[in-house]
């Protein structure tokens, strides 16, 4: 594909499913499926997802560990786009996968297969707000995907333990923890300082008078869970790798590559501490590399799955 001209961020999260999908670590995807067999008396399992952008975790929920069990499963995410998104997805994805889908009214969905009963419940709505407003211990299984480092932590996960019933799962994937690369180099101190900078803006970030980000979100969740009243069942490394196969990326995987290289663009273009036409140049490069099959991109990540040991 040619170097976009302008950029979608809905575009960009359905290019980034399929490097999701091969990212999430199997291990504690595993011990998640396991953990939710000792729920099996559970008569409906109330799920509840944060930050759920076009609902890609829930397609993976629904044709994995919710599959032959009835489920109620809620959906929320601030940004309206991603939810209208969600709910078209949602049906055409389902419909494919052999469920019948019905809709109860503009934001539920019922999808039934078999033994498999889901209703889904797809919001917009603010995270604080959600987590501030919702009854206590009204969740048995609390996801995150790809959120965390987008937060507060210290704010909104208390009280998201908060709607947790007792013995309720936590599973929080794909929170990034430190560090970029792009490969080859272009000028290796340059590039160095670029994701110094980059990742700094992420420490810096503040939306709505709060913090909204942690470059190194992952390892800072490990601990902050073990100060909370969870037990820790499985953790491991979920990493983003993007590489050509005979200078080609699979499916839309380039278009990500390109909206991260006008990420990184938007976030320091004009950086004091950055002289702007080498970065112009640095840049232009990367999308180059992009487009020639070139560019290899790695972001390491954490996924952590955990069970509430308390009551509060």
């Amino acid at each position: 594909m040619s170097i976009p001209q302008t950029y979608d961020f809905i575009d960009y999260l359905v290019a980034k499913k399929t490097i999701d999908d091969r990212s999430l670590n199997r291990t504690v995807w595993d011990r998640l499926q396991r953990a939710l067999v000792d729920h099996e008396t559970i008569e409906r399992l109330r799920v509840l997802e944060i930050g759920s952008g076009i609902g890609t975790m829930i397609e993976r929920m629904a044709a994995g560990p919710l599959m032959r069990r009835s489920s109620m499963y809620t959906a929320v995410d601030i940004n309206p786009d991603c939810t209208r998104a969600a709910r078209l997805r949602l049906s055409r994805w389902a419909k494919r996968l052999g469920f019948a889908v019905s809709r109860e009214k503009d934001a539920s969905h019922l999808l039934e297969a078999d033994d498999t009963r889901i209703r889904v419940d797809l919001n917009t709505g603010d995270a604080y707000a959600l987590v501030a407003e919702t009854a206590p211990h009204s969740c048995d299984l609390l996801l995150a995907h790809a959120f965390m480092d987008l937060i507060d932590i210290q704010t909104l996960l208390p009280g998201m333990m908060r709607l947790l019933e007792s013995g309720g799962l936590l599973f929080l994937s794909l929170n990034f923890d430190g560090d970029t690369v792009l490969l080859p180099a272009i000028a290796p101190d340059f590039d160095d300082r670029i994701i110094q900078l980059y990742h700094r803006s992420m420490d810096e970030r503040i939306v709505g008078g709060r913090p909204a980000g942690d470059s190194r979100t992952g390892r800072r969740l490990l601990v902050t869970l073990l100060q909370c009243k969870t037990e820790i069942l499985a953790a491991g490394a979920s990493d983003w790798i993007v590489y050509p196969h005979h200078r080609r990326y699979p499916l839309r995987e380039s278009y990500f590559l390109h909206h991260i290289v006008h990420t990184i663009d938007e976030e320091l273009a004009h950086h004091p501490e950055i002289d702007p036409e080498h970065f112009k140049t640095w840049i232009a490069k990367r999308h180059a590399q992009v487009e020639n099959g070139e560019l290899v991109f790695m972001a390491k990540h954490i996924d952590v799955l955990a069970r509430k040991t308390g009551r509060k």
